[in-house]
């Protein structure tokens, strides 16, 4: 999430890792789905905020793959 969060992308990070392209981009589909998880189960507005923001960096780091 570190890099993702100081503008990387998924190819920089795929650049700097041992982990698969599927695998990595697995794992941040399984972050999506728990920050999901949490934002509904949550009733807390700025905790509310904070995945929301965090969602928009993962959708956008994973969503440049679903083109292709």
């Amino acid at each position: 999430m570190h890099p993702l969060y100081h503008g990387q992308n998924l190819l920089k990070i795929i650049e700097n890792t041992n982990l698969l392209e599927g695998d990595l981009i697995r794992f941040f589909r399984q972050i999506e789905d728990k920050l999901r998880q949490v934002k509904s189960a949550t009733e807390d507005k700025s905790l509310k905020d904070m995945l929301s923001n965090c969602l928009k960096i993962v959708e956008d780091c994973v969503g440049q793959f679903d083109t292709i």
